[in-house]
């Protein structure tokens, strides 16, 4: 039996003159990849009563979304920040939930990131600090003492 190449050639031939797929889509923008995901950082509380996640539905600033487990079916509470941009979430407790932000601030000619942890109910109607910064010392921390009320 021998091998005849013909119509290994012909579907070659033939995928040679078809238009590749990829050439017909256009280029995606780079804000797309830039953007924040739809749903990051999922979880149950250990309790089982609540899921918390970080939601950006329409690609802007994310916001922590809360549902109660026994009752998907009803409004979600949502938690945003105004001052700060929220990096992530997680439960420190049933009710209690750990959120990771970072802010930009300006001092002088100085420019730079902070990052905070703070701890919030489940509302998100009381923000503390994870820990206690104590008493302001110098200018700077007095400076920065400032940006411990994330204001929902």
């Amino acid at each position: 039996m021998r091998f005849d190449p013909r119509p290994l050639v012909a579907t070659v031939a033939l995928l040679l003159a078809l238009p590749p797929v990829a050439a017909m889509a256009a280029p995606l923008p780079a804000k797309v990849f830039a953007d924040p995901p739809a749903i990051s950082d999922v979880q149950i509380s250990r309790d089982g009563r609540h899921i918390v996640a970080l939601t950006s539905p329409n690609g802007q600033s994310p916001t922590i979304s809360v549902w109660k487990t026994d009752a998907l079916d009803k409004p979600v509470a949502v938690i945003s920040a105004a001052k700060v941009r929220i990096l992530g979430v997680s439960f420190l407790k049933n009710d209690r939930l750990l959120v990771r932000t970072i802010q930009t601030f300006t001092f002088g000619a100085t420019k730079g990131h902070l990052s905070r942890q703070y701890v919030s109910d489940l509302e998100g109607k009381s923000w503390t600090t994870l820990l206690p910064d104590g008493r302001a010392r110098s200018e700077t921390e007095a400076f920065l003492a400032k940006f411990d009320d994330a204001s929902v």
